[in-house]
């Protein structure tokens, strides 16, 4: 049983970096940029490229992809803007 229980949750590791993968590349094909769902098309270019550098957007793919990994393994899940708050405590409230 023990076994069984060990081999179930060492299945869970690939699975969940393959949905979070997913979840990377989508997010990353979709239209746009992250900074337009919270700017209006009259936001100055010098006010979006310093929140894409502050949110780490201007880095290659590859290096956002690597600090998220890191970060969430950290246990570091970001700051959410609609509740001006940290995630990790939103999930805490759920959980």
């Amino acid at each position: 049983m023990i076994v069984y229980v060990t081999r179930k949750l060492l299945l869970t590791i690939p699975l969940l970096w393959g949905v979070i993968t997913l979840i990377f590349i989508l997010v990353q094909l979709s239209p746009g940029d992250a900074t337009d769902r919270f700017f209006t098309p009259e936001t100055p270019p010098e006010v979006r490229a310093m929140v894409m550098e502050k949110w780490g957007l201007d880095q290659p793919v590859g290096v956002q992809y690597i600090r998220m990994l890191t970060n969430l393994l950290s246990g570091e899940f970001g700051y959410s803007i609609p509740q001006e708050r940290p995630v990790f405590e939103i999930i805490g409230e759920k959980l």
